[in-house]
């Protein structure tokens, strides 16, 4: 077993994560990176389609944003966490610019009256985000240790004091004085979902396990805008604008009596979405002009597909996660977290264009309250610890891991009820059984299939705890929002 020694150790290699380990650092800590696959190519950030929203920064209009920020969460979101995204976005997308990331800009109305700027890259593609931080990261003096899972936190004499890893199957220990999570969310329970591999709640799970409060974990907002046939790729809603529409296989707009039609929240549309048998982008309201502004659906109409453009919801966002404050700490000292790991931002339903701007602002938060506890604590020595590791095999994790992820898409989705998530409870906890007696070939991966069971349930029993149905939350037997929140 190795030992590898520094100040603040960050785990994950997307945006939330540089963002922190560049905070770190500029306050003169050794920093450690680790992450399951490349840094500044993993998680959800090199996939994301790189809006980012601000308010404008005077009062009225931050105060604006604040109350449809809030009303959008469905009154869930916590006030201080939100109070701080609204208030230093606009500086923190400022800084992203700094590191060399090229944005165009717009202003867009919100339907109460408040001006937010819009930030994008065009084309949407993540990695020119993740590209320009990165090489920030590999500027520096920031470790790294890619490749490598970190399975769970060490604490002895009542403090946390690093992280236990694995490597090709080897165990390494990584001493530290303060622990970030920055390993995104937990979509990849289901069987649907637009999040890469990797994306298996391990940062939440290593958090419920140190003793960590987790929240909101029944939130998870599935995108409404990914076409699955005959392309998988995720639309950009400007062409609503353009004259796209939704329509069912009755040819019915089904969204044409809401106020904002194809481009209601996303909790609305998604589950309206999912009501119907069918649901089919219709292109034939755009000109030829805007069409071609959207490469991908110009060149599927050119061959002949424009009559089955056919969408499919998916689980793509976890509102929920871990508990932090506004210094991105948790209830456990050491411990801080940041990004879609966490939870209380977003509440009942996230908007556009903010998880990007949460990066952004918690990270660098995260970094730098890392660093100042590294620096009131002095360093520990640690004993190796001991690992409870299951023996190798060749037993097949996959089988049982795509088990759960089609359990919780039929059972514990869009849609629930008390007897569907009861009887999903049952379910899961028969595979959990399993998982302990298979042997597998991958530490890596039986751990990555641990956290989803163990995320899942908590997923359940929260759903299960919500007897309303609120923002993405929807319980069939419940149908109704409390009129106080819960």
């Amino acid at each position: 077993m190795q030992k590898i020694i520094t100040d603040v150790v960050v785990v994950g290699g997307g945006l939330a994560g540089m963002y922190a380990a560049l905070a770190a650092e500029q306050q003169g800590c050794k920093v450690l990176m680790v992450c399951k696959n490349k840094i500044g190519r993993s998680g959800s950030s090199v996939v994301a389609q790189t809006v980012h929203r601000v308010a404008k920064q005077n009062t009225l209009n931050q105060e604006l944003y604040y109350k449809y920020f809030w009303e959008s969460g469905r009154f869930m979101g916590n006030p201080e966490l939100i109070k701080t995204l609204i208030s230093e976005g606009p500086r923190a997308v400022n800084h992203v610019i700094s590191l060399g990331v090229q944005f165009e800009k717009d202003v867009e109305t919100l339907p109460n009256g408040g001006e937010i700027i819009r930030y994008s890259c065009e084309p949407r593609i993540g990695k020119l985000l993740t590209t320009p931080v990165a090489e920030q990261v590999r500027k520096s003096e920031i470790c790294r240790l890619e490749n490598t899972m970190v399975i769970d936190v060490i604490f002895q004499s009542g403090e946390l004091n690093g992280l236990v890893c694995l490597c090709n199957n080897e165990v390494l220990l990584v001493a530290a004085k303060a622990v970030i999570l920055a390993t995104g969310g937990f979509c990849k329970i289901f069987s649907e979902t637009s999040n890469p591999m990797g994306i298996t709640g391990d940062g939440q799970a290593i958090a419920a396990r140190a003793g960590a409060r987790l929240t909101g974990l029944e939130f998870i907002q599935f995108y409404p805008y990914r076409l699955r046939r005959p392309k998988i790729f995720d639309l950009n809603p400007a062409i609503f604008d353009q004259g796209a529409i939704f329509i069912n296989e009755k040819k019915e707009r089904f969204m044409r009596n809401f106020p904002k039609a194809e481009q209601e929240n996303r909790d609305t549309l998604a589950q309206e979405m999912f009501k119907q048998h069918e649901v089919l982008l219709d292109l034939s309201g755009m000109n030829q002009k805007d069409l071609e502004k959207h490469s991908v659906l110009a060149d599927l109409v050119k061959h002949g597909y424009g009559s089955q453009l056919k969408m499919q919801v998916t689980a793509h966002f976890s509102m929920g996660g871990i508990q932090i404050n506004s210094k991105c700490e948790t209830d456990i000292p050491g411990l801080f977290a940041c990004g879609e790991c966490t939870g209380g931002i977003h509440g009942a339903n996230r908007l556009a264009g903010s998880a990007l701007v949460e990066c952004a602002v918690f990270g660098p938060r995260a970094g730098r309250s890392a660093a100042i506890y590294a620096k009131k604590n002095p360093a520990q020595i640690i004993a190796f610890p001991t690992i409870d590791l299951p023996p190798l095999g060749k037993d097949n994790i996959h089988t049982l891991v795509s088990s759960l992820r089609q359990l919780m898409w039929t059972k514990a989705g869009i849609q629930r009820s008390e007897d569907d998530l009861l009887q999903c409870r049952s379910e899961l906890m028969e595979l959990s059984e399993k998982l302990t007696h298979l042997q597998p070939s991958s530490y890596q991966q039986w751990f990555e299939a641990k956290n989803m069971l163990q995320i899942s349930k908590s997923v359940v029993e929260s759903a299960l705890a919500r007897r309303e149905t609120r923002g993405s939350h929807l319980r069939i037997d419940y149908p109704n929002e409390n009129s106080i929140s819960q």
